[in-house]
């Protein structure tokens, strides 16, 4: 008789106190769970010292997207209008590296890996032509070279 109280007393302590350790709370109602409130005092920073695009200040910006691959442009001539400014996309489509420059402005994409994409912003101040390639040693004697004409 004694080992069975101290067994129905073993099985209640079990029970009670795995009640206690499974997290509930007691007060709170089944799916209310205690929550932390968003913190309202936490502001979205203003970065003053972040640079905008020309777009952001309210001036077009074309889009130019010139795809690459082993030795060519698929555009090499492309025309803009003076004064314009233009977001050059490179594409590289080819399976070897490359890039695209404006030797005479020192403006141009870094060398990018296949599939890669890289671009830069550029404003024609003067008319003229301005010869664009593929800096990577060799690509632009085979083929990778073209011509913005501004006017």
């Amino acid at each position: 008789m004694e080992s069975r109280i101290a067994l129905l007393l073993l099985v209640s302590a079990i029970l009670v106190t795995s009640g206690c350790l499974n997290g509930e709370d007691p007060e709170t109602p089944e799916g209310e769970l205690d929550q932390p409130e968003p913190d309202e005092s936490v502001e979205e920073e203003d970065d003053e010292d972040s640079e905008t695009s020309d777009a952001e200040n309210g001036e077009d910006v074309r889009q130019i997207v010139i795809e690459g691959g082993e030795h060519y442009f698929d555009s090499d001539n492309v025309e803009v209008e003076q004064g314009e400014t233009v977001e050059i996309v490179f594409a590289n489509t080819g399976d070897m590296q490359h890039d695209l420059r404006i030797p005479d402005l020192d403006e141009g994409t870094e060398v990018i890996s296949s599939g890669e994409r890289d671009s830069f912003e550029v404003t024609f101040d003067e008319e003229g032509e301005y010869d664009f390639e593929c800096s990577v040693s060799g690509h632009a004697e085979q083929g990778m070279e073209g011509t913005i004409t501004v006017r």
